[in-house]
């Protein structure tokens, strides 16, 4: 049976409603175990540790400092400062702290500039 609801008492302009079916406890619980499932398993999937795509891993060599990797590998349109400080930030590393030769930093996938000063992908 349709059920229909007054919308303008003056002309009769009437809304036909669906009868919604009621669920019970069962039902209910199957919905709510469902849905905490699904989000489960999507934040497990994205809390999956993977390499960023726009970082790239590179090993350190002697007499490498964290400027001279900024200048080398990072956005040219960044000011200087700010690129050390957002390779410190990407790797965990403390100011002050040394790099040790040998050492995997990741860097961001930018241009980077070679000692002729051209800019390579």
């Amino acid at each position: 049976m349709i059920a229909r609801q007054l919308l303008h008492p003056r002309i009769g302009v009437y809304r036909e409603r669906l009868p919604l079916k009621r669920i019970d406890r069962a039902e209910m619980l199957v919905l709510i175990v469902s849905v905490c499932s699904l989000l489960l398993v999507c934040g497990l999937t994205m809390a999956v540790d993977r390499p960023s795509p726009t970082m790239t891993a590179i090993s350190v060599r002697s007499g490498d400092t964290l400027w001279s990797l900024a200048a080398q590998y990072g956005d040219p349109n960044t000011y200087i400062l700010q690129r050390v400080d957002d390779l410190r930030q990407a790797n965990g590393l403390k100011a002050g702290q040394p790099l040790h030769e040998g050492q995997m930093l990741n860097v961001p996938n930018v241009q980077r500039r070679t000692s002729n000063g051209r800019r390579v992908r």
